[in-house]
């Protein structure tokens, strides 16, 4: 092939590391049973991978650049191998990705018998980089639910966001009210004093102490009067029976 046809480098990132807005063959992804599981991840790598494996064959029969294009599409799933499997030591993330992913690769390049013009090459893994970032349900048997449930995971503790305790908070909250019931107090004051004279509110005193005054003497009044009259009746009551005991 002449050199007009064959990629540049970018040009092979641009092929096969991007987001398809469409997939035209993603009944093949579905060849080692991948939909079978509830994996999000799972399923969406199978979708691509089958579509960008279709895709650099049909390339490869085309232009001939077949040897670049099979280390492009390892390279790809070797990322998200490493991803997926934490390099290889989630020990259920391992298993389920050789199951669906590789098994669903074997299919893939097992299909065109005539050319087998790409093949597996995956990468080994010699050790995970930030080996504590590395969650303990690495180590289960079963599968997870992946709804988020990361509460028993050791670390996470150190992610949660707890309130802070303010013992104070209480009494700062009542020197506040305290202080806007004061201020309105004193707001009130001031208006009454403006739009109110003095004379007035002195008159108006006045004029209640007398009233209080004069009901007082009234009451006084009345019961002298009551005092007076019951006086006079038991003097007379007690005239009436001396005379008839006579």
């Amino acid at each position: 092939m002449s050199g007009e046809n064959q990629l540049k480098e970018h040009q092979y990132y641009e092929i096969l590391f991007n987001i398809r807005n469409s997939f035209n063959t993603i009944h093949q992804s579905n060849y080692s049973r991948t939909f079978d599981t509830n994996d999000p991840v799972l399923r969406n790598i199978a979708v691509y991978i089958s579509e960008i494996y279709n895709d650099a064959n049909a390339r490869c029969k085309m232009l001939g650049n077949c040897p670049k294009l099979c280390d492009y599409v390892n390279k790809w799933l070797n990322e998200k191998q490493a991803l997926y499997t934490m390099h290889g030591k989630c020990k259920l993330n391992t298993e389920l990705w050789n199951r669906y992913i590789e098994n669903l690769f074997t299919i893939l390049s097992s299909s065109d018998i005539s050319s087998k013009w790409c093949g597996r090459k995956p990468f080994q893994f010699k050790s995970h980089p930030s080996e504590e970032s590395i969650p303990s349900s690495c180590n289960n048997d079963k599968s997870i639910d992946f709804s988020v449930s990361s509460v028993d995971t050791p670390g996470f503790e150190m992610f949660k966001a707890e309130a802070p305790s303010c013992p104070s908070c209480y009494t700062s909250i009542v020197s506040i009210s305290i202080g806007y019931i004061l201020f309105g107090i004193v707001i009130i004051s001031v208006l009454l004093y403006k739009f109110i004279p003095m004379g007035s509110w002195s008159s108006e005193l006045v004029r209640w102490k007398q009233k209080i005054r004069r009901y007082l003497n009234d009451q006084t009044t009345q019961e002298l009067l009551s005092d007076y009259e019951n006086d006079v009746i038991d003097s007379e009551n007690r005239r009436f029976n001396i005379v008839y005991s006579t």
